[in-house]
C-alpha cells in the first residue's frame, strides 16, 4: 500500500479536481468532456501539483498514443520541479509521487509494445525513486514486471531473485494481491521450464492469496492459468473441471468468461489431437484462435497457432503448417522466448525438411542449435531451486534470530544481576577451560587428520566411480550403434542416439563434482542410460520407474551415481541373456520405508547364479557395484549414516526356478542434510 502520506495528498488533489469539474464542465458522465475538463486544468494557471494531477489522470482516460504524450509532459514537469524543490521537503514529495507514476506508466507503456529494454530502464528508474520513497508496494510491481521480461529472456536466475524480492515487499507491506501477483510470476517462470509440478503449486497459493480479498476477476485468473497448466501435463479431466469453475465464477459474478471459453476449447482440441481425432481438434482450435485473436491474447496465440500447425502436418497439408508455424514462431521472437522460439524453430525445419526446402530447413535447425545449446537455460533451473531455498532459509533465519535477541537480553541481564556472586569461580572455571582447550585442541587435530585421510580416499573413490560411469565397453558399443544408424541411413535414430549420449556424458562429468544431487537430477540421469540401452539392444526390454508415498524429488537429495551400477548390472547380466525365454522388464521404483527411502531395482532375467556360469559374465567384475559398495560404506562412517544398506534378493518361481533379481537399496531421507554440512 501507498503510505498515509502519499493517501492524503492524492485524496487532497482529487477533491480540488472534482471542484473543478464541477465550475468548468456542467456534465461529467461523458469521458470526452471528462477529458476535456482535465485539459482545461491542465491549461490554466493553477499550481503544478494541480496540473501534474490532472495529466495522471489523462493517462487514465486516453488511449494510444494520447496517453504515452500526456505522461511523457507529466514525467517532464515533475523532473524540472524536482531539481527546484528543496529535497526532502513537502513539495519534493510530491513531484516525487508523480515521477514515480510516471515512470512505471512508461515503463507499462513500453513493455506492451514489445520495448523490453526500455521497460527495464524506466522500471529500474522507478525503483530508484521508490526506494527513497519508501512506496513497497510500487517497487514490488516493478520487480516482478522487470522479472516477467528476464524469464522470457531465459535469465532464470535474476528472474527469481527480482520475484523473492518482490514477495518480500509485499509481505511486509500485508498485500495479499501483490503477493498473488508474485506467485503467478513464478508459477509462469516454472512453467517455462517445464516444471509443472511446481507450476501448480504456485498457481494455487496465488488462487488462494486472491480469494482471502475476495478478488473474483484475479481468482478467475489463477484458475485459468492452472486449467492451462494441466493441459501441459496431458492431465485434460482436471484441466477442463479448472475452466468449468472459472466460467462459473465468471457468470456468478457477471464477468466476461471469454478467455475461459478460449481456453475450454483450446483443451478440447487437445483432447482429440492425442486421440488423432485431427478434424474435431482442428474445429475446436478455430473456435479457440478466434476467441484469442479478437482479445488479442499474444501470449497463449502462438501456441494455438502452433497446435494448428501440427494438425496441418499430421493431415500431410504441409504448405498450411509452415504458414502457421511461421506465426507462432514470429510472436515468439517479437516477445523473444527462448525456449518457444526453440520449439517452433525445430518445427519449421522438420516441415521445410519435408516439403524439400533444403535451404530454410537447415537455417532454422542451425537456429534451433543455438538456443539448445545455450546453458542458461540448464543453469537457470538449479539456480532457480537454489534461489527458493535460500529465501526460505533466510525468511526461518529472520525469524531465529528476532527470537535468540530476546533471549539473549534476558540472559544478558540475569549475568548482570548474578555477576558479583560468580567472581570467586573465575579462576577455577579459567583453569577447567584452558585444560578443556588444550584436550579439545589436540582432539581437533586428531579428527582433522583423520578427516583429510577420509576425504581423499572418498576422492579416490568418487574417480573410479566415474571411470566406471564411463565403461570403456559401453561407449565404444555406443559410438558404434551410432556408426550402424548411420550407415544404415537411420538418420532419426542416429541423432536420438547421439543426443542422448552426449547429454549422459554431459550428466556423468558434471555429478561428479557434486557430493549430493536432487532426486530428479538423478532420476534424469538412469532413464538417458535406460533409453541408451534400449536403443541398442533394439527395444529389447520395457522399463517403468515410479515414484511413490508422495517423495519430493525436488527436495530430497540422493548421493549421485549410486543407482546407475545396479540397474547395468541387471540389463547386462540378467535381461540380455534370456535370449528370447520371455519379455525382459526393468523396474524401478523409489518409496518410504521406516522413515528411509527405498529404491528398487528389479529384472526379471535369468538370476545370478545362472549369469555366473556365462563366460563373460564370469570374467567380468562388477567393479562399479562394488565401488557403489565401499562408497556407501564411507558414508556410513563419515557421515553416521547409518540408514544405508543394499539388500538384494533372488527371485524364484514356484518350481524353484529363477526369475530375476531384486536389489533394494535404503537411505536416510535426511540425506541432504548431513551430506551437505
Amino acid at each position: 500500500m501507498r503510505n498515509l502520506y502519499l493517501t492524503n495528498l492524492i485524496l487532497l488533489l482529487s477533491l480540488m479536481l472534482k471542484y473543478l469539474f464541477l465550475l468548468f464542465s456542467l456534465s461529467a458522465f461523458s469521458q470526452q468532456k471528462t477529458i476535456d475538463s482535465l485539459l482545461f486544468v491542465f491549461n490554466g494557471k493553477q499550481h503544478d501539483t494541480i496540473r501534474l494531477a490532472a495529466l495522471n489522470e489523462l493517462t487514465n482516460y486516453t488511449s494510444p498514443p494520447e496517453n504515452d504524450f500526456y505522461n511523457n509532459r507529466l514525467i517532464e514537469m515533475a523532473e524540472v520541479n524536482l531539481k527546484l524543490a528543496k529535497p526532502k521537503s513537502l513539495l519534493s514529495k510530491k513531484y516525487l509521487a508523480f515521477a514515480i507514476d510516471g515512470y512505471y506508466n512508461k515503463a507499462v507503456f513500453l513493455s506492451d509494445r514489445s520495448q523490453k529494454d526500455s521497460a527495464i530502464f524506466y522500471y529500474d528508474k522507478c525503483e530508484a525513486l521508490d526506494v527513497n520513497f519508501e512506496n513497497l508496494e510500487t517497487v514490488g510491481y516493478c520487480q516482478i514486471s522487470k522479472g516477467g521480461i528476464l524469464t522470457n529472456r531465459g535469465l532464470y536466475k535474476e528472474a527469481i531473485a527480482l520475484f523473492y524480492k518482490a514477495l518480500s515487499n509485499f509481505e511486509k507491506e500485508k498485500n495479499a494481491e501483490g503477493i498473488g501477483d508474485t506467485y503467478l510470476y513464478i508459477g509462469r517462470l516454472y512453467h517455462v521450464q517445464q516444471n509443472y509440478v511446481l507450476t501448480i503449486e504456485y498457481l494455487k497459493k496465488a488462487y488462494a492469496s486472491f480469494k482471502s480479498i475476495n478478488n473474483s476477476f484475479l481468482m478467475i485468473d489463477a484458475l485459468n492459468k492452472i486449467g492451462i497448466t494441466y493441459i501441459s501435463t496431458k492431465n485434460y479431466d482436471e484441466a477442463i473441471d479448472y475452466f468449468n469453475k472459472c466460467i462459473e465464477l465468471s457468470n456468478k459474478c457477471g464477468i466476461d468468461s471469454k478467455r475461459a471459453q478460449e481456453s475450454l476449447n483450446y483443451s478440447f482440441a487437445l483432447i482429440h489431437y492425442s486421440k488423432s481425432d485431427l478434424k474435431k481438434a482442428e474445429y475446436y482450435l478455430e473456435k479457440s484462435m478466434a476467441l484469442a485473436i479478437k482479445a488479442n491474447n499474444l501470449d497463449i496465440l502462438s501456441n494455438r497457432y502452433y497446435l494448428m500447425a501440427s494438425i496441418y502436418y499430421d493431415q500431410k497439408k504441409i504448405k498450411e503448417a509452415i504458414v502457421y508455424g511461421k506465426k507462432a514462431f514470429d510472436i515468439e521472437s517479437k516477445e523473444k522466448d527462448i525456449d518457444e522460439q526453440m520449439k517452433f524453430a525445430a518445427f519449421l525445419s522438420k516441415a521445410y525438411k519435408v516439403s524439400k526446402n533444403y535451404q530454410l530447413a537447415l537455417e532454422y535447425y542451425q537456429l534451433y542449435s543455438t538456443l539448445k545449446d545455450s546453458l542458461l537455460k540448464i543453469e537457470g533451473k538449479k539456480q532457480v531451486i537454489e534461489t527458493k531455498l535460500k529465501y526460505e532459509f533466510e525468511k526461518k533465519e529472520l525469524i531465529l534470530n528476532s527470537s535468540h535477541e530476546k533471549e539473549i537480553f534476558k540472559l544478558n541481564s540475569t549475568i548482570e544481576l548474578e555477576n558479583t556472586k560468580r567472581k570467586s569461580w573465575i579462576a577455577i572455571l579459567a583453569i577447567i577451560l584452558f585444560v578443556v582447550v588444550l584436550v579439545a585442541l589436540f582432539i581437533n587435530k586428531n579428527q582433522k587428520q583423520k578427516n583429510i585421510i577420509e576425504i581423499q580416499n572418498s576422492n579416490l573413490l568418487r574417480q573410479k566411480m566415474l571411470l566406471s560411469q564411463m565403461n570403456p565397453h559401453f561407449v565404444f558399443n555406443s559410438i558404434n550403434s551410432i556408426q550402424s544408424f548411420i550407415l544404415d541411413k537411420k538418420e532419426k535414430e542416429a541423432y536420438s542416439y547421439l543426443a542422448k549420449f552426449s547429454k549422459l556424458i554431459r550428466m556423468v562429468l558434471n555429478n561428479t563434482e557434486e557430493l549430493a544431487i536432487p532426486l530428479y537430477q538423478e532420476i534424469d540421469l538412469l532413464k538417458t542410460y535406460i533409453e541408451l540401452e534400449q536403443l541398442r539392444f533394439e527395444n529389447s526390454f520395457l522399463f517403468d520407474l515410479t515414484i511413490k508415498d508422495d517423495l519430493s524429488v525436488q527436495s530430497l537429495f540422493i548421493p549421485p551415481m549410486l543407482i546407475q551400477p545396479y540397474v547395468e548390472n541387471a540389463i547386462w547380466h540378467g535381461l540380455m541373456n534370456l535370449k528370447n525365454e520371455r519379455p525382459g522388464t526393468l523396474k524401478i521404483e523409489f518409496t518410504r520405508s521406516n522413515n528411509l527411502m527405498k529404491i528398487i531395482i528389479e529384472d526379471n532375467g535369468i538370476g545370478r547364479l545362472k549369469a555366473g556360469s556365462y563366460e563373460k559374465d564370469s570374467l567380468h567384475r562388477p567393479i562399479a557395484m562394488k565401488l557403489t559398495e565401499k562408497r556407501l560404506q564411507m558414508i556410513n562412517k563419515t557421515y553416521g549414516q547409518n540408514g544405508i544398506k543394499v539388500e538384494i534378493h533372488d527371485l524364484y518361481d514356484q518350481n524353484n526356478n529363477a526369475i530375476g533379481t531384486r536389489v533394494e537399496v535404503f537411505l536416510p531421507l535426511d540425506f541432504q542434510e548431513h551430506e551437505r554440512a
